[in-house]
Order: C-alpha cells, then structure tokens, then sequence
C-alpha cells in the first residue's frame, strides 16, 4: 500500500497527536514536528494518505469544506487553517506495524505542578522505571503516589493505562523540578527507541 518517505513523514508527525494541516503546507513542516527530514510533496503525501483511508479530517468551528480545499493551492492556504488532520484506526496500526510499537513504556500525558501531577502511561516498564528512579534519588519521603486505570492512552487507539497520581508530601522539596526529571528519566528509552526508528526510515 505505502510507502514513499513523504508518506511516512506524515504518518510519523501524526501518530501520537492531531495536527493543523497549515503546519505540514510552510517551509519547513520537518522542523515544525522536529523530525529531522524535509518532504518533496507534502501535499501529494497527504491525500495518498486521505485516499487510502490511513488519515481523517475535521473542521474547528464547524464550517463545510473539503480537505482537498486546504490543499488545492496557495490561495486556499486559509481553508487549511481550520482543518486538523489525524490517523485513522486504519493509520495507527500501519504505523504501528511498520515500525513494530511496543507500547510498554510509553508516557501519552503528562500534568505537573508544584504540589504533584498525574501521569498517564502504559505497561510495568514505566512503574518500574518509577520505582528506580524513586530508589536512586532517595526521595521515599517526598511523595505519595496512587494509581488507577483507563483505557485511552492514545488517541486512534484503546490501549489499556495507567494514570499515576503524585501528590508531594515534603514541603521543601520543589516537587515540579523532582518530577520533571523523572518524566525525563522514565519516558526515555521509549522517546529514544521510537526517534531512532523515524530517523533510519526517513534515510
């Protein structure tokens, strides 16, 4: 079915968010989704992509127009800026088969402030990795955590998760920065995997 690179590009930039079809028609749309590649024909890629069932599009405010409208010309490219394209069901598992996900430590969202935050996040990996880094740093004492479950980790995907819930205990510590760095620490390994097997597509 697929694939150029072009195409490939596009379905990389989509497969954990939705994006404005304007960001993929400027200049540079590799620098915008900080995927080292510059595609040929954006615009052809995309409606290979619409044609083949593998993306979707909507339309913020509800206005009736075509995506073949936001891609049409430069003249259109105001049609573009309310449409948001997306992987179908279709899409992600392309992806996710040609790239052989596993989603074990994936991190899908993150809410952190001063006194805590919740992550959402698939599979043991990213406890265990909790628990090390819990280890490691010696902050036993500083936090309290609690889990529960869902099941929408991604977004064209039901995938079983965990949200994890932080709640800082020790008042002097700046629980922002501690658990920032743990973000850092556990989504690592799946961010650098995942990264490295675009950037060999995309040669």
């Amino acid at each position: 079915m697929i694939c150029s690179r072009d195409e490939l590009f596009v379905l990389c930039c989509l497969w954990d968010c939705r994006a404005y079809l304007r960001l993929f028609l400027g200049g540079d749309p590799g620098l915008v989704f900080n995927i080292n590649y510059c595609p040929e024909d954006c615009r052809g890629a995309i409606l290979s992509l619409y044609s083949h069932g593998l993306i979707e599009w909507s339309v913020e405010g509800g206005e009736v127009v075509d995506i073949k409208d936001g891609l049409r010309n430069d003249a259109a490219r105001d049609v573009s800026n309310g449409i948001v394209i997306g992987l179908t069901e279709m899409g992600g598992c392309f992806f996710e088969d040609y790239f052989d996900i596993d989603w074990g430590g994936y991190v899908s969202e993150v809410f952190i402030e001063a006194d805590g935050g919740v992550i959402k996040a698939s599979g043991m990996v990213v406890l265990g990795g909790i628990f090390d880094w819990i280890e490691k740093k010696g902050v036993y004492d500083f936090f309290d955590f609690t889990i529960d479950f869902g099941c929408d980790l991604i977004y064209w995907k039901k995938i079983s998760c965990f949200n994890i819930h932080c709640f800082r205990r020790n008042s002097v510590i700046d629980g922002y920065e501690l658990l920032r760095e743990m973000i850092d620490v556990i989504s690592s390994n799946f961010d650098s995997l995942i990264a490295g097997k675009i950037r060999n597509a995309l040669k």
